[in-house]
């Protein structure tokens, strides 16, 4: 069987790297088994998933090398004629270096002249280790002209921030907010490392019924603001003074940003556009040369609302245009946009379609206008990013269709109040204005013979069946890939991964990002069982059932899940598993058993690929049962009692790389989206929805298994997280106090005999009783134990997508059910089984396909 080469380790100043050789790192390619199946025949009687989850623009460490840039100049990426892979570590060069075979198709190229170099004693180019493109598994390309539209460099992105001035979000204080801290946020726009200031130029836009359009050219003295009213046909009336550079615009942008809450400060407006809001911001980005409008279409004006008879005071006279640039929109709304317009929604939440045929209805779109929009948005590189702010309910499933389709972000505060919620959201704003972001992607995924990619997940839009489009893409965005046999696979030769990000960087300079993977390949079923990685499974069962709701009744889509899963460990069970003897083993699990829980078992024995990769090394994940290892498998057993005594029945066997399937898979059948229940709102279970189609391997991890740590047992003295326990009520205790996480919450669960010294070093206050719910920060307390507290809820905030709100759950209180939900492997309270429930039914499923 071939081998491929995965990584070097180097240490540098007590600092550990990981250089990764030919093949790409994890944090960017992970793969549901790193061994495929040499047939279809195989796959389809494993019943395993081939799939990779892409995440393009991962975060690298501060202590890791940045990806290298190749620069070919004016002649561009060397790529084979036929199959157009990249020049990548899997090329072989022949003929003294004048040759090269394509590792994907095998078809022999003609080295470029200027590209020449002599091979050595083994056939390795002399400046192997000097190309990064040879011996690294990601690097990137600086494109040429034909990378381009219309063969033309691109202009810079620019950010549009787009404001609900409705009364409601007046009256709140979110609208000051909002202007306040942007103030702060603008000073720190992405930048490439080597600039000294953004490129990205920004512009503002307010709208309620109306759209209201802000001129900052830095040679005013104040803004100028024009009021566009006809929201039926939005056009942008100015591009002179629109978007600007922040730095030379800062005086006028902040005067701007102090008057907007006086100026509709008397605002009785509750009636909100959504679709022409978005309209407005694509048109002004545009690719195309705008129209000059009508002057009856518009209204000008200082921001003073200064008014003369007749109309609004002239402002600038500039003829309009489009930007031509790629760029994000931020979108700060609040209702259900009812105001006659493009997109208007009625309020269509209906509790009786919940658990009936109908029910994928819910998860639609109410009209197509809003995947209409979000295909124009794609096609001219404009990404949405919403942050709602709902007090009822708001359609998520249609307001948040652009944010998911063009690589934007939907974040989402219920019953937001300024006191308690403005440091969740500001977090979230200053990430999302800061993280590391591409723009008007396109991302192409080879693969070398005998396999394809068939089926793609995530925030992104697909014009074709090979092409993945995407408005932009940031490092907390993945794609997840099928892949299907379409002829045979060889195992000396192996299976061959590239993906291809084109892409515009916030300086506005066009690049390639490439990403190489090389898996095995095998005929022996035990292979492909052995190499499988769970974490990245669940993502992609997630994904595709998440995808299907859209068109299946979750009941459907529940049996497959349960179906496949079954089937997966039936084949493992039939033809690789080598049970224990039945000496080994004292109960057996059977009808009517009860099964004892026994001591956890830490990630760290479940695979040693994810060990490797540190998701969450201190992440527990758990198992309800007795366990017994031999040969590589586990089974799972219990006490098993009739009336008649002990009795034995056949093993409950699973792969050592998948012992936590089971207990993965119930959480994800628990889950709202697939089990709904009448007091969980559509537009929650739309919004988790939305989220987890673009998580990575490690946040769909953490999403359907909350991490719970007993902070009780805290040692002040030590930097290291507290021991995960169990996602369970058992393992809770009234003594103790637990800080439970999923990666959008955060709770921290007091029991009744809390004991009173760690209530006052975490609250300052005396006692259980006196400790305020209603606080979603903690106190600074001047001792080691708030210190060390506050210390571990930045680490497990850190590099998590969302920012999580703090809620303090008091037990016994009615608080509590919320947190009880997230007890995954506890019987739901609304439905969905136990672990031990669900591992017993899965068992029963075994026994029948195997019989």
């Amino acid at each position: 069987m071939l081998t491929f080469p995965i990584a070097d380790v180097l240490i540098e100043e007590g600092e550990e790297e990981i250089v990764f050789l030919c093949n790409a790192s994890p944090r960017y390619i992970r793969c549901t088994t790193y061994c495929f199946p040499c047939t279809s025949d195989m796959a389809k009687q494993a019943q395993l998933p081939l799939a990779a989850v892409i995440k393009p623009f991962a975060t690298i460490p501060s202590n890791e090398t940045p990806l290298y840039l190749v620069n070919h100049g004016e002649t561009g990426p060397v790529r084979c004629n036929r199959c157009k892979a990249y020049m990548c570590p899997f090329m072989q060069f022949i003929e003294g270096g004048r040759r090269y075979q394509c590792g994907f198709c095998s078809c022999v190229n003609d080295v470029p002249p200027f590209y020449f170099q002599h091979l050595d004693h083994i056939g390795r180019r002399l400046d192997h280790y000097e190309k990064p493109e040879l011996s690294l598994g990601s690097y990137e390309y600086v494109a040429t002209l034909d990378y381009c539209r219309k063969n033309k460099p691109p202009n810079p992105p620019a950010f549009i921030f787009m404001i609900d001035v409705s009364y409601s979000n007046i009256k709140n204080g979110l609208v000051k907010l909002i202007c306040e801290e942007l103030k702060t946020m603008l000073e720190k726009l992405p930048k490439e490392d080597q600039e000294e200031m953004s490129a990205i130029r920004v512009g503002f836009i307010t709208y309620n019924k109306v759209l209201h359009f802000f001129n900052v050219k830095s040679n005013l003295a104040q803004p100028q603001m024009m009021v566009v009213t006809d929201v039926g046909e939005v056009f942008v009336p100015l591009l002179d003074g629109f978007l600007v550079n922040y730095q030379e615009s800062q005086s006028v942008i902040h005067n701007l940003l102090d008057q907007i809450p006086e100026m509709f400060a008397d605002s009785n407006e509750n009636e909100t556009v959504f679709a022409p809001v978005i309209q407005a911001g694509m048109e002004a980005l545009k690719t195309r040369k705008g129209q000059g409008r009508d002057s009856d279409r518009s209204e000008w004006g200082p921001t003073a609302r200064s008014r003369r008879k007749g109309g609004w005071v002239s402002g600038w006279e500039a003829e309009p245009q489009a930007a031509d640039c790629p760029g994000k929109l931020f979108i700060f709304h609040s209702s259900l946009p009812t105001a006659e317009a493009p997109g208007k929604l009625k309020n269509r939440d209906d509790k009786k379609l919940i658990n009936t045929d109908k029910e994928k209805i819910l998860f639609q779109p109410q009209t197509n206008v809003y995947d209409s929009l979000a295909k124009d948005c794609v096609a001219h590189g404009c990404c949405v990013t919403l942050f709602l702010f709902p007090s009822q309910y708001v359609d998520v499933a249609s307001l948040g269709l652009v944010p998911q389709l063009t690589g934007g972000t939907l974040y989402k505060y219920n019953n937001f109040q300024v006191h308690l919620d403005s440091q969740q959201f500001l977090n979230d704003l200053r990430n999302d204005i800061e993280k590391k972001i591409g723009f008007d992607a396109i991302m192409r995924v080879r693969t070398s013979t005998g396999f394809r990619a068939t089926d793609f997940f995530g925030g992104i839009y697909m014009n074709n069946t090979t092409d993945v489009e995407m408005a932009a893409i940031d490092c907390d965005k993945a794609v997840t890939v099928e892949f299907k046999h379409d002829d045979k696979l060889s195992e000396d030769s192996g299976a061959l991964i590239q993906c291809a990000v084109l892409y515009t960087t916030v300086s506005g300079q066009r690049r390639l990002r490439i990403h190489n993977l090389g898996l095995n390949c095998s005929s022996q079923l035990a292979d492909l069982y052995k190499s499988c990685e769970t974490d990245a499974l669940i993502n992609f069962f997630a994904k595709s059932a998440f995808k299907a709701v859209l068109h299946q009744p979750l009941k459907v889509i529940r049996e497959i899940l349960v179906n496949q899963t079954a089937h997966m460990l039936a084949c493992y069970r039939k033809n690789c598993a080598n049970p224990p003897a039945a000496s080994q083993v004292s109960h057996l699990l059977s009808s009517g058993a009860k099964v004892l829980p026994t001591t956890s078992v830490h990630p760290a024995s479940c695979s040693a690929h994810q060990v490797q990769l540190d998701l969450s090394p201190d992440h527990f994940i758990p198992q309800f049962c007795y366990l017994f290892l031999s040969s590589g498998n586990m089974t799972v057993s219990g006490v098993a009692h009739t009336s008649e005594g002990f009795f034995e029945e056949e093993q409950l066997i699973l792969p050592d790389s998948m012992k936590v399937l089971p207990v993965y898979m119930n959480c994800l059948l628990k889950n709202c989206v697939l089990l709904g229940r009448p007091e969980l709102s559509t537009d929650e279970r739309a919004y988790q929805r939305q989220l987890v189609m673009t998580m990575g391997v490690a946040d769909s991890q953490l999403f359907f298994y909350p991490q719970l740590l007993p902070l009780h047992t805290l040692d002040v003295k030590s930097t290291k997280l507290p021991v995960a326990v169990r996602c369970s009520e058992t393992c809770l205790s009234e003594e103790g106090i637990f800080l439970l996480a999923n990666g959008l919450n955060m709770f921290l669960w007091l029991g009744v005999s809390s004991p009173p010294e760690l209530i006052q070093g975490i609250f300052n206050v005396p006692s259980f009783a006196h400790v305020n719910t209603d606080m979603t920060l903690l106190p600074e307390v001047g001792n080691p134990y708030s210190q060390t507290l506050r210390m571990i809820m930045g680490i497990i905030q850190q590099k998590r997508p969302y920012s999580m709100k703090l809620t303090i759950i008091k037990q016994r209180e009615q608080p509590e059910m919320v947190f009880r939900q997230l007890l995954v492997e506890d019987k739901g309270l609304y439905g969905g089984s136990s672990h031990v429930d669900f591992l017993y039914y899965i068992h029963k499923e075994i026994c029948q396909l195997l019989n």
